[in-house]
């Protein structure tokens, strides 16, 4: 994927000026936008998402374009006051070793986030999998805001070629292994859309070749999400998602799922 191409793409949807390029939007002068990088709901031990590991060359980036914050205290109204951008990572569900239990997502939190997101901010929460201790039951409490719940499926995808007319990212290469997915409520007042969506025909590595009821569960709600996506068995048909689905419709977050205040 290209970082660079990404973040000027973020950028554009703030609606901000970026230093290297213009976007439309008038912003002061040599002045960049404030993004807050969160490890707050990280847990201590958690080896994925450093800023000075991982994702070094992703902060790299983000500065040519951003004013770009470490944070890992509580967010308050104070600490975003000045924030154009809270990018929330990797929200841990349990303890590392011997260090303490990570904070989950609070009603108090919910509220704060929920007023800055109202207000014009962007907010992007940034995971792994269920199965490498993401935290999902007090964060669905904070998307539910926005009408977009995380669920314990995932899919298994290799790669997405994104069309060029996809708000965003379009003709990026969208590259993953595997990841859960995200359930859009349409109705909701916040209107969240997929901006793409995968080929919910290629099912977990894992659920292809056991035997379990798990596994069998797997293919059965991939097969009935396929039917009613249009993707027919046995053809890795892909289909871009036009507007907005219908109640119930499940995409996929490695994907980037949008929601407007």
């Amino acid at each position: 994927m290209k970082t660079k191409t990404l973040i000027k793409s973020l950028a554009l949807a703030l609606g901000v000026e970026t230093m290297s390029g213009p976007t439309g939007i008038a912003a002061e002068p040599h002045t960049k936008p404030v993004l807050l990088y969160s490890r707050h709901y990280n847990a201590e031990g958690e080896n994925r998402y450093l800023p000075d590991g991982t994702y070094k060359q992703v902060m790299q980036r983000l500065r040519e374009d951003f004013e770009v914050r470490m944070h890992n205290k509580p967010l308050t109204r104070e600490t975003l006051a000045d924030v154009k951008l809270l990018f929330i990572v990797n929200p841990s569900d349990k303890a590392v070793g011997n260090n303490p239990a990570p904070p989950h997502v609070t009603a108090a939190d919910i509220k704060v986030l929920t007023e800055f997101v109202r207000n014009g901010g962007g907010l992007i929460v940034s995971g792994n999998q269920e199965n490498h201790n993401l935290e999902i039951a007090d964060v669905n409490r904070l998307l539910a805001q926005f009408g977009i719940q995380a669920t314990n499926l995932y899919t298994d995808a290799k790669k997405l070629v994104l069309p060029r007319e996809t708000p965003m990212i379009g003709g990026l290469r969208w590259a993953y292994y595997t990841g859960n997915l995200l359930l859009l409520d349409s109705s909701h007042p916040a209107k969240p859309r997929a901006l793409v969506m995968n080929d919910l025909n290629q099912m977990p590595e894992k659920a292809r070749h056991r035997g379990t009821r798990q596994g069998t569960s797997h293919r059965r709600h991939g097969l009935r999400l396929a039917r009613r996506l249009g993707v027919r068995r046995g053809r890795h048909r892909r289909r871009r998602h036009q507007g907005p689905g219908q109640p119930g419709d499940l995409w996929s977050p490695d994907t980037l799922g949008r929601a407007s205040a």
